[in-house]
Order: C-alpha cells, then sequence, then structure tokens
C-alpha cells in the first residue's frame, strides 16, 4: 500500500475522530479541533493513496526545541501493518528538519505494543506516574527519544 505523509487539515477530522473512537483514550471531534488551533502544535496523518482514507494520524506540541509527542493511533484495520512505525519515522524525520532536539511522550503501561514502537524508533523509557491514566486505570510510562539530527 503507497501512503502519504502530510499535515492534517481541518476536513481530516472526521476520518480522525473514527480512528480515535477505536483508541485507549479516545479524543472526541472537539480535543481535536483544539489541538488543530493551538500554536506550537502539529497534526499528521498518513493516508492511503488510492482510497485516500486516513489510516494514522499523530498530534505533537513543539516548544524550545523540544517536542511533546500528544497522540498517535491507527486505524483498527490496519493496525500491525507497520503504520505506527511509518507515522513514527516520518514525525521523526519532520521533527529533525524542526531542529527539534527532544520528544517526549506517555504511554499506558499495559499497551506493550505501543511500548515495543517507541523502543523499536530509540525512545527510551525514563519514568513513571502511578495511576495516571483512567478507565481502565493504568500507569504512565515516560518515554524520550534525543539527538534527533
Amino acid at each position: 500500500m503507497d501512503v502519504i505523509f502530510q499535515q492534517m487539515a481541518l476536513e481530516d477530522i472526521d476520518q480522525v475522530a473514527i480512528i480515535e473512537q477505536q483508541s485507549p483514550s479516545p479524543w472526541n471531534k472537539d480535543v481535536i479541533c483544539v489541538e488543530l488551533s493551538k500554536e506550537n502544535s502539529f497534526q499528521y496523518v498518513l493516508v492511503d493513496k488510492a482510497r485516500k482514507k486516513i489510516i494514522a494520524w499523530c498530534a505533537v506540541l513543539v516548544v524550545a526545541g523540544e517536542a511533546d509527542l500528544l497522540k498517535i493511533a491507527v486505524h483498527s484495520t490496519h493496525r500491525r501493518c507497520r503504520f505506527g512505525s511509518e507515522i513514527l519515522k516520518q514525525l521523526v524525520n519532520q521533527l529533525s528538519n524542526l531542529e527539534v532536539e527532544k520528544i517526549f511522550l506517555e504511554v499506558r503501561s499495559k499497551n506493550v505494543a505501543a511500548c515495543r514502537l517507541y523502543e523499536k524508533h530509540q525512545f527510551r523509557e525514563v519514568s513513571q506516574r502511578k495511576n495516571y491514566y483512567k478507565n481502565p486505570q493504568d500507569d504512565a510510562l515516560i518515554f524520550v527519544r534525543s539527538n534527533l539530527y
């Protein structure tokens, strides 16, 4: 499947909201819209070129050479097909072009697939927040990746 990594647009919100409904700790349309309007906030989508359908998306906040990866999610029908890895790789390249030096993120401790994905892309666990997530309750693991460029 041929995919395109591009900046998210307002007309992408409905497709992104569908992906979010399938994800742990989902964001609703209002939260997605707020993220789109924030200064220093960037959102990207991975689009199936043939079908023009969004298969993954991510949101990141960039301040003073550091980024906070707020969200990365893949459509349920495309999980375990390396699209999470692809969008993360493209995001890291994009942030490197913006001269970001570090990327931080939080992930549910029980989300083993996500933890493996981040470790595969040179993120390392640096901290933990007990009972950070609700519904279901879970700890947050804090990961960081340094020296992007």
